[in-house]
């Protein structure tokens, strides 16, 4: 297998296995770390690599793959890292943003946290990312409402502009007025 393969096997070393002996918490948590070092110097390096690893990210995000957290993680420390390089990219950071509705409440704050310096960079990712938790606030399920304001109120503190924390807050102060069990 690739490098890019292994990295990713590292960074998923453990994850669908939750009786994980405490003595190799250490041995796991150490891979992990090692296979994010590899993706991160890698992605830095190799333009060719770029949106193979975003797709993976992607993929692995919105299947909700037992290691879902470490990919938001890693999509956090490229995204901090190497904003622009990212951004070069937008299609499939939207296709992250698609799937909010169906991550869990932590998990979706995580994800739009790990894009605030994208959100800076570009406005029309905040947008994008306002319209699907908007859309998510309409849906039957509680969990995907639920998920869509852990977003909005994640979002927050990234915006600049006074007109957007008005937009955001405006939006979640009408759907928690209207609905009590989100």
């Amino acid at each position: 297998p690739s490098l890019l393969h292994l990295s990713f096997r590292y960074l998923e070393c453990g994850a669908s296995n939750p009786m994980i002996k405490t003595s190799d918490l250490n041995a796991v948590h150490s891979t992990v770390l090692l296979g994010m070092d590899v993706l991160k110097s890698v992605f830095c390096r190799y333009s060719m690599a770029r949106g193979e690893k975003l797709e993976t990210i992607a993929t692995s995000i919105c299947t909700q793959s037992s290691a879902t957290l470490r990919y938001i993680a890693l999509m956090k420390i490229l995204s901090d890292a190497y904003p622009n390089l990212v951004i070069e990219h937008i299609a499939i950071v939207k296709m992250m943003v698609e799937c909010l509705g169906r991550l869990s409440e932590s998990e979706s704050s995580q994800l739009v946290s790990s894009m605030r310096r994208l959100v800076v960079l570009k406005a029309e990712l905040k947008d994008y990312i306002v319209l699907i938790s908007r859309k998510s606030l309409f849906q039957r399920s509680i969990e995907s409402r639920v998920s869509a304001v852990s977003s909005l109120v994640a979002l927050l503190p990234g915006l600049k502009a006074q007109r957007d924390v008005y937009d955001v807050s405006a939006c979640l102060k009408k759907v928690l007025s209207q609905e009590v069990s989100v």
